[in-house]
C-alpha cells in the first residue's frame, strides 16, 4: 500500500522533458506544495524558501536524443524521471544541482506510466523529502526543472 501510495506520490510530482525539436511542450521537473489550501499573498512569499530546500534534489538528465529533469528520490543513488525522457537509452547521465555529472544506468521503466528508475552509482545524494499525503485540489504547487536545457527554472 505504502509503496503505491508512493508512486502515486512520484507520478504526481516528477514530470520531464525532452528536446525533440518541439519547444512548445516543456513540462516541470518536480513539484512541491504548501501545507494550506488557500493562496493568499504570504503564502507567494514561501516560495523562494521552498525552492531553496527542494532544488538541491532536482537533476538534469541527459541522453543521446536529448535531455530532461529528474529528482533525487533516495540518498544512495535512485532518481526518478520521466520514461520518454530516457527514451530506448539503457544509460544516461546525470547533472547534479551541484554539476557534477555522473553516469547511471536505467533500472527500469514504464510507460504506461512514463516513469522511469535510474540508479547512480554514489551514496550520500541529496534525496527529495515526500508528503505522505496528496495535497488537496487547488493548492498551491512549485514546479522545479531544467526543461530544454534551461537550469533551475520554477514556476509556481
Amino acid at each position: 500500500m505504502h509503496r503505491c501510495a508512493a508512486l502515486l506520490l512520484v507520478l504526481v510530482l516528477v514530470a520531464g522533458c525532452q528536446d525533440d525539436g518541439d519547444s512548445g511542450s516543456a513540462e516541470p521537473a518536480t513539484a512541491t506544495t504548501t501545507t494550506s489550501s488557500t493562496v493568499g499573498s504570504d503564502t507567494f512569499g514561501l516560495i523562494p524558501s521552498i525552492v531553496k530546500k527542494v532544488q538541491p534534489s532536482v537533476v538534469s538528465i541527459v541522453t543521446p536524443s536529448g535531455q530532461g529533469s529528474g529528482v533525487v528520490y533516495r540518498q544512495d543513488g535512485f532518481v526518478i524521471t520521466n520514461a520518454h525522457v530516457t527514451g530506448d537509452s539503457a544509460r544516461v547521465a546525470v547533472v547534479l544541482a551541484d554539476g557534477k555529472r555522473l553516469p547511471a544506468r536505467v533500472r527500469a521503466k514504464t510507460e504506461l506510466y512514463d516513469v522511469a528508475v535510474l540508479d547512480l552509482d554514489r551514496e550520500g545524494l541529496p534525496a527529495a523529502t515526500f508528503e505522505r499525503e496528496l495535497p488537496p485540489v487547488g493548492a498551491l504547487a512549485i514546479a522545479i526543472g531544467n526543461p530544454l536545457g534551461f537550469e533551475n527554472t520554477v514556476t509556481a
